[in-house]
Formats: structure tokens, sequence, C-alpha cells
């Protein structure tokens, strides 16, 4: 019983183990997130300021936190009769934004992944105990079991034993009383 003690006292130490690493995974996912939250809003504060040199503080921080979609700042510029340089900086924008937004995106799914996985193992860590209960009593029952088996083999041999010796006693007894008929009409005058 000591060691399945440890062996149960390791298993859920590896859980844990287990746990935090998916924690701090989830943790620093988070993390990478609102720190590309903050580079974009910076990006697009920069390509509001090139796009429109006279915009005051307020019409920078209102384009920084508006949803600018797929179009993004510098389509408003080509609508705005700037199309030259700006058409060639909005092809490598979307280009690089959808980039991005295909990483964002495999990076929620991985976090989700970790989340299930998390979840999956705190879900399985009841019946893994309940079949690690399980398992002791089992080795529990058998141990038992080879202890009466032990017992029984014991009294079958003294239950063998015992048969040889009536079965001496009954020969002798036999032999006597051959003995004792044949030296009683063996001895009669005829």
């Amino acid at each position: 019983t000591q060691s399945e003690s440890h062996d149960k006292k390791t298993k859920q130490g590896q859980v844990k183990t287990l746990k935090a690493g998916f924690e701090r995974e989830l943790e620093s996912y988070r993390q990478e997130e609102r720190t590309y939250q903050h580079r974009y809003r910076e990006q697009i504060a920069r390509q509001y300021r090139i796009v429109n040199p006279e915009a005051s503080e307020a019409e920078v921080e209102e384009a920084r936190n508006a949803d600018w979609g797929d179009e993004g700042v510098f389509q408003t510029a080509l609508r705005s009769n700037r199309s030259g340089a700006a058409s060639s900086v909005l092809g490598a924008v979307r280009a690089r934004h959808n980039e991005v937004r295909r990483i964002e995106s495999t990076l929620v799914d991985l976090a989700q992944m970790f989340q299930d996985l998390g979840q999956a193992v705190e879900a399985q860590e009841i019946p893994v105990a309940r079949i690690e209960h399980d398992a002791e009593d089992t080795v529990e029952n058998v141990d038992q079991g080879n202890k009466q088996l032990t017992i029984g083999v014991k009294h079958a041999e003294r239950a063998r034993r015992l048969k040889w010796w009536v079965l001496l006693v009954v020969v002798l007894i036999i032999c006597i009383l051959a003995l004792v008929l044949g030296l009683v009409f063996g001895l009669k005058p005829r």
C-alpha cells in the first residue's frame, strides 16, 4: 500500500504539473494577444498619421479605436484620391493584416485546444482515481484469495494423511481380526 500511495501521489503531481503548464501557456497566449492588440492599434495610428498628416491627436485616437475591417486606413486614403503609392502600401498592409489574422486565429484555436485538454485531464481525474481504487481492492482480494488457497491446500494435505492413517488402522484391524479368527477356528479340535 505504500507503493500504491506513492504512485497516487506521483499521478496527482503529474496532473498538477500538467495543469500548471496549461495555465502558463494560456496566460502566455493571452499576454501575446494583448501585446498584438496594442501593436495593431499603434500601427493603425501610424498609418492614419501617414494618410492624414494634419490630423489632431483626438482624430488619431478615434482612428486607433475604430474597426477598420478588411479595408484599413490606406483604403480610405485611396478613396480620397491618393492612389499611387498608397495602393502598393495598401496591398502590403492587407497581406500583412490577413497573415496576422490567420496567426491570431491559429493562436485562438491553440488556446482552445489547451483549455479542452486541461478540462479533459481534470474530467479524467475522478475515473482514474476510481480505477486506481478498484485496482487496490483487486490486489487486496487476490492476496486474501491466495491466503485462503494456502489454507485449503494444508487442509487437503491433512485430510489425505488422515485417510492413509485410517486405511492403516483398518488394515491392522483386519489383520488382527484375521489372526484371531484363524487362531480360534484353527486351534479347535475337529
